[in-house]
């Protein structure tokens, strides 16, 4: 694969080591939602999900290499490489939880979640690796919802409680935003680690909703034992 192009502010480290080494210590909230998936026995979601959470942990430590990302390499991959398998992973991720909050189940849906868009993005980034990914994603936002609603229904789309639900989206609201932030404000490992935090708070949000029933019977198993 042809690695996307890798902007100049995030090359290589800041030399403030706290600063640095945030965007790593920031994946560790994405562990309570690995721990719902397995405790629900989504196996496909847990190890989906695990390798996103292992490519963004390489990609982050490459980044701390003295002489930037460019010349950094892990497993005879070069640090840049690991960005793009980092984005690729994580825009996969995005679409496939997209498709669980609004409950795909239609064949046309599931594939779209999980074959066209991860196709889809890698055709595009070998043919163009200075692509902006961001209209894509918000294509494939347009394009799953209005399929969800013309083949399956609005009545079939999951009810969140308030509690969860409200939180879910604040915590998302908060990560978009953090997330588009480094690109018009400074520090941008600072706001790039937030949008870590926030996403895996609002995913954690997300899932302890969805699988309300299956936690609450795994927490009576435990109980039980």
């Amino acid at each position: 694969m042809q690695p996307l192009d890798v902007p100049s502010f995030i090359a290589k480290p800041t030399g403030n080591l706290s600063l640095d080494i945030f965007p790593l210590i920031s994946l560790l909230s994405c562990l309570p939602t690995l721990r719902i998936y397995w405790l629900t026995k989504r196996r496909a979601d847990f190890v989906i999900f695990s390798v996103g959470f292992v490519i963004a942990g390489i990609y982050h430590y490459c980044y701390l290499h003295k002489d930037g990302l460019e010349a950094s390499e892990f497993l005879g991959l070069n640090g840049s490489v690991w960005r793009t398998l980092d984005i690729v992973w994580a825009y996969g991720c995005l679409v496939r939880t997209l498709g669980h909050v609004i409950g795909a189940h239609h064949t046309c849906t599931l594939a779209l979640t999980n074959v066209v868009f991860p196709v889809g993005i890698i055709f595009e980034i070998y043919r163009n690796p200075g692509l902006k990914l961001m209209p894509l994603g918000l294509g494939t936002l347009i394009a799953l919802s209005s399929l969800k609603i013309t083949v399956e229904g609005l009545k079939t789309f999951p009810r969140f409680s308030k509690g969860h639900g409200l939180r879910a989206f604040l915590w998302a609201f908060l990560g978009f935003t953090c997330f588009v932030l480094p690109n018009r404000l400074a520090m941008y490992w600072f706001w790039h680690s937030l949008w870590h935090l926030f996403l895996g708070l609002c995913y954690y949000e997300l899932y302890v909703d969805l699988e309300r029933e299956n936690l609450s019977k795994c927490s009576k198993k435990i109980r039980n034992e």
